[in-house]
């Protein structure tokens, strides 16, 4: 009875060192896995730190925007443009730009790269202009950034100040009247 204990067990050694050297030589012939990739991220303007302050009507036309950047990625870069009055129905161009920085990564500070932007050339009708400075991963059209995206800054530039009716985004003093159509929600009373 013992020899038919020693073959079974020679037996079973033999399949368990089997199956532990298929286990280790798949191991060994998988490639392993691709690593994930991070997604791209847009550059951040830090609006608090940039000089002159976002914001604030100014005198007299700067020379140059000092600009803190937030980049997620230490070699990352980005596009910059550059606006006097931009207008979407009848800008082409950018009046600076599109300008392509690539940064060195001893340059980023914990995360900060600082721009400096020369501005164009001051308009000299004496009126109040709006300066502004768009930054992207890229640009796929004038002030348009890729789908990674984006950020802007501005400021009102007039050598008297600038009227805060002009300081709004819509195309309309802010106290000029609604001239359309202005529709009544119905109250579902009866008729």
């Amino acid at each position: 009875m013992r020899r038919r204990c020693i073959p079974s067990a020679l037996t079973a050694v033999v399949a368990c060192s089997a199956v532990v050297c298929a286990a280790v030589q798949s191991c060994i012939t998988v490639p392993p896995p691709d690593l994930a990739t991070s997604p791209e991220h847009p550059p951040i303007i830090d609006d608090d730190g940039a000089v002159p302050v976002e914001g604030t009507t100014l005198g007299a036309w700067p020379a140059t925007l000092s600009i803190p950047i937030e980049l997620f990625d230490a070699d990352a870069s980005f596009e910059y443009e550059v606006f006097v009055d931009y207008d979407p129905m009848t800008t082409v161009a950018p009046d600076v730009g599109p300008i392509l920085v690539r940064i060195p990564p001893n340059l980023v500070d914990g995360g900060i790269y600082l721009l400096e932007v020369e501005t164009p050339a001051a308009p000299l009708d004496g009126l109040c202009h709006k300066l502004e400075v768009v930054v992207a991963h890229a640009f796929v059209s004038v002030h348009t950034p890729d789908s990674v995206g984006g950020d802007s800054i501005g400021w009102w530039v007039g050598p008297n100040g600038c009227p805060t009716s002009w300081q709004q985004d819509g195309a309309f003093p802010a106290d000029a009247p609604y001239d359309g159509i202005q529709l009544v929600p119905d109250s579902g009373g009866s008729e």
